[in-house]
This record gives structure tokens, sequence and C-alpha cells, in this order.
């Protein structure tokens, strides 16, 4: 109902500081499920939901024009145009408590939230035939991004899409930027957590030349970062790491100085427990250090600081943008410097001689 969606609403804008623009543009929803409460008076209530669709591909057979297919194509059609997508599941995520969750239907098949993003014709490799075709090479190379969670393949793509819009952003890894086609680099998220990439989703990669693991900072997270990597093939995954400085206090700091804005600086006070902390995944980085409506500095581990005596003003949305830009430049680096996977030791034919 109406109450539910503002529910939603306000939780993506104001705690996981998203828009909801590019949530609309990944399909995210709003549901109410019933899950079971703990203890000897256990019950069902009725949570308030987020939905995050699991797409996949749908190959449609071109038939002759006039035949009767219902297939939906006219004489003319290209075959990116024979390529639909399918929702074929949904995931019903509790909004206040992560671990309430169901996917729907049960036993549904597998996909990746936001593959319908993902540009249909792409990645184009090139073969021994088109080598010297300079438009064929310019369409190698391509890459996808994959975290370990929905929240962060919004925030990666917000992250992408405020970098690429701003203009004014200038970065030491520009070559980098430029070599990474950010404008085209598709974000999806893996389908239940670091511990869930299906066999069956392996053939939908098989194409992307380059593959940016983003999954969370902590142990389990880059433990299947690297099995992912084995998995999909060393040669072309990349691990992006925890940024060398993390945003925090004095950094805040300095960005309200530097805009010379009439913020009591005390507003920052309660921050400081936070921003110190170690920031676990892209959302977190997004949105730290950033003030809600309500004259609250959000901090790493999304919880709100209260600093009632703060007021929402032009300067407090001066202040977040700028904040939002930092960390989105601050997310690009981070991309553009993922590291490749090594060997731990390849021998050479004089090594093995020598071995022997």
């Amino acid at each position: 109902n109406e109450k539910a969606a503002m529910q939603v609403r306000e939780y993506l804008r104001n705690t996981r500081m998203l828009s909801l623009s590019m949530c609309e543009k990944y399909g995210m929803g709003v549901s109410k499920q019933s899950y079971p409460t703990s203890g000897r008076d256990a019950k069902w209530v009725e949570e308030v939901c987020i939905t995050f669709p699991w797409i996949n591909t749908r190959q449609f057979t071109p038939t002759p024009s006039g035949s009767g297919s219902d297939s939906g194509l006219n004489e003319g059609d290209s075959l990116e145009q024979e390529q639909r997508y399918e929702i074929v599941r949904i995931k019903h995520r509790a909004m206040l408590t992560k671990g309430k969750q169901r996917m729907m239907p049960s036993g549904g098949q597998w996909g990746f939230f936001g593959w319908h993003l993902v540009n249909p014709s792409m990645p184009k490799t090139t073969t021994p035939d088109d080598s010297n075709d300079n438009s064929a090479k310019t369409n190698t190379g391509k890459g996808i991004v994959i975290t370990e969670g929905e929240y962060d393949t919004i925030a990666v793509a917000e992250a992408i899409d405020h970098y690429c819009s701003n203009k004014s952003n200038t970065s030491n890894n520009s070559s980098k930027i430029q070599d990474l086609d950010l404008k085209s680099l598709p974000v999806v998220s893996l389908p239940n957590g670091c511990g869930s990439l299906p066999d069956d989703l392996l053939p939908r990669l098989e194409s992307f030349t380059k593959i940016y693991l983003w999954l969370d900072f902590d142990s389990s997270g880059m433990a299947a970062a690297t099995a992912f990597a084995k998995k999909l093939g060393i040669h072309r995954c990349f691990i992006v790491r925890p940024a060398k400085r993390q945003p925090d206090v004095k950094m805040i700091e300095e960005t309200l100085r530097g805009l010379e804005l009439d913020i009591d600086i005390d507003i920052l006070d309660s921050l400081d427990k936070f921003s110190t902390n170690f920031l676990k995944d892209a959302n977190d980085y997004l949105r730290n250090g950033m003030i809600t409506h309500k004259g609250y500095v959000l901090g790493s581990n999304g919880h709100n600081s209260d600093n009632s005596d703060s007021v929402l003003g032009t300067n407090i949305k001066i202040y977040n943008e700028a904040v939002y830009s930092r960390n989105t430049s601050v997310m690009v680096d981070m991309l553009v410097n993922a590291e490749s996977i090594r060997h731990e030791k390849i021998l050479t034919f004089a090594d093995m001689k020598q071995e022997v």
C-alpha cells in the first residue's frame, strides 16, 4: 500500500542514501511478507519488504513474418530485438531486518539483479577474421562489475553515473578510467550474497573479458572474491580493495571548511565513533559522512547519530552534494585500481629442470 511505499522511499533516500531514480531503473519494489518471531511466544508478523528481481535473458526464435507467431518480432527486427528479459525470481527482503528474506517462487531459477541493464549486444570479442577491423576492436575488452548485494549494486552504479556526468571530475587515474570505459560498464549483484555464484549463471559471464568483483571488505567477502576469481578465470578477474584513505571525520571537516558553510562543526562530534570504523561495503562508501534530512550524520555502520539541534537547509544540501561527489570519486578510484589475481608461483621450463 501507499504507506509501505512511503516508508521504503524514506529508507532508501535517507538511510541508504540511494536515489529513487536509480532504484527504479533496477526494478526495485515494495511488498509485505509475514515472518515468524523467535522465542516461546513465537508468532507470524507482517514486515514491509523491498523486492529485488532476479533477471535472465530470454531468447526468441525468429519466425517468418505473417506466420502467426506470438514472438512479437516484425520483419526487419534486429537480432538485438530478439532478446528480451524475464524476471525469473524475486527476493523479498524485510526493510529493517536483513535476515528476514524470501525468494519467490521457491525453487525457481537463478538470475542476476540488474541483468536487464547489460547491453544485449555486448561484449563482442575480436576474431582472427576481423582482427584488422577497427570497428571490431572498439568493442573488445568489455567488462562487468559484480557486487555482493543489491544496495551495493545501486551504490556503485550511482558512483559511476555521477562521475561520468560530472565534467569537473579529475583523477590521477584518467588513463585507466578511459580504458575501463565507465559509461558502458554494467553493474549487477550476486543472487544471494558472497556464497552465491551458481553454476547456472556462469554461461552469462563467459564473453566478458574483464570481471570486477566488488564484494564486502570483510574476511568472508574477500575469501569469496578470490574463490570466484578462480571459478571465473583469474586472467579476467579484478578484485576491488578498500581505499587507502577511508573517508573520516577530518576529511568531513575539511569539506565543511572548504565550502565555508555556516554549519556548526559540533554536528560531527558523534560521527567520530562511526567513521573511524571499518567501511564494509560499497553502500558504506557512498553514504559515509552525509547528513540526512532530519539533521543526522550518517556513519559507516548505517546508523544515524542524533543531532537534534541541527536543521535542514541549503547549507546541508550543499554539504551533502560535496560529500557525495567526494565519495563517488573515491569509489571510482577503487574500481579502476582493482587488483588482478596472481598465481602464487609459475614455474618456467628452466625452473622445472632445476627442480628435477
